[in-house]
């Protein structure tokens, strides 16, 4: 995938911690040629807190800015560089349009970071039907595509970053 080698390019030039943020438009074309799924435009924004150039440490508490121009259902999964390894199902979320911040503030969970240190994939799925609770891929695309359609959502998107984990 294109964004893989651009982030492996940072990488191997020594480029210090960033953030990258893989906008829906990117990952259109991908969803609809695998999956024959059209993302609409929903997420305007979602990176990390720390904003670009981020870096954090194994076991500090990370948030997300999202940017949304319509309510709905969003999930918040991490994903393995390469995304072949077996997503985890971070968080769902009832959300108004405008800004958020992922966890919501008040809320029970907080996502704390785990080894192993590195580049670390954050993908955030919006819908406007609620999706299952589970995932039911080990793929990470698939995952995406098989939670957008259990949802049964008429529209959806999906947007991911990149932090780096010291």
């Amino acid at each position: 995938m294109r964004v893989l080698a651009i982030v492996l390019a940072l990488v191997a030039a020594g480029c210090g911690p960033s953030v990258v943020t893989v906008r829906s438009g990117d990952l259109g074309t991908w969803f609809k040629g695998q999956y024959g799924l059209e993302l609409t435009q929903v997420i305007k924004r979602f990176e990390p807190g720390k904003g670009a150039g981020a870096a954090y440490r194994v076991g500090e508490a990370v948030r997300f800015v999202l940017n949304l121009d319509r309510q709905g259902h969003v999930a918040v999964i991490s994903l393995d560089l390469d995304a072949q390894s077996t997503p985890r199902l971070l968080g769902r979320y009832f959300l108004a349009a405008g800004d958020q911040v992922l966890p919501p503030p008040g809320g029970p969970s907080e996502y704390r970071l785990s080894p192993p240190a590195g580049w670390q994939r954050v993908r955030v799925i919006f819908t406007d039907r609620q999706g299952p609770s589970a995932l039911s891929a080990r793929d990470g695309d698939a995952a995406t595509a098989a939670y957008i359609r259990s949802s049964g959502a008429t529209v959806f998107d999906v947007a991911e970053t990149y932090l780096v984990i010291r």
